[in-house]
């Protein structure tokens, strides 16, 4: 049989979730800081804070919460659910 797909797990799997979000925070907010002269540590605190407001707002809030995803993953995409 011909492999058809390959799926990697890559939430607390392979990648450390925690971990992997902290790092993108801390080089995003270090890049903004040398290039914009803005305050690191607050523009993390305030994206951080926006986007979890952003985040309670999604439809799905609910229901990612019950299964534990990472409020910040709603700055990578929308989270959409499928309508039945």
């Amino acid at each position: 049989m011909k492999i058809q797909a390959v799926m990697f797990d890559l939430d607390d799997t392979l990648l450390w979730d925690d971990r992997s979000v902290k790092q993108a925070f801390e080089a995003t907010c270090e890049l903004a800081s040398r290039e914009a002269g803005v305050d690191a540590a607050a523009l993390e605190e305030a994206v951080r804070r926006e986007a979890r407001a952003l985040y309670e707002t999604y439809d799905t809030f609910p229901f990612t919460q019950m299964i534990g995803i990472n409020p910040f993953e709603g700055l990578w995409g929308e989270l959409q659910g499928r309508r039945t």
